[in-house]
């Protein structure tokens, strides 16, 4: 089994492979995005979808930046 790509959270650098899978948006993730209502929820949606990938959790402030305990 392979193990998932580092995160902000886990520690550890990603590579630029592991970059590509996680920022990435695929055909998959794209109909998702296109679900959201207005321009605005849609590109929200888009900028957050990677970043909650990389962070590995659902940031509770969008705006603060990091994830519990990691300070950047």
């Amino acid at each position: 089994m392979r193990r998932p790509p580092p995160t902000a959270c886990t520690g550890g650098v990603p590579s630029q492979s592991d970059l590509e899978k996680l920022f990435f948006l695929d055909d998959a993730d794209k109909q998702l995005i296109a679900k959201r209502r207005g321009a605005h929820n849609r590109l929200g949606f888009a900028l957050l979808l990677p970043t909650v990938r990389y962070l590995g959790v659902f940031p509770p402030d969008p705006l603060d930046g990091g994830c519990p305990g990691w300070r950047g």
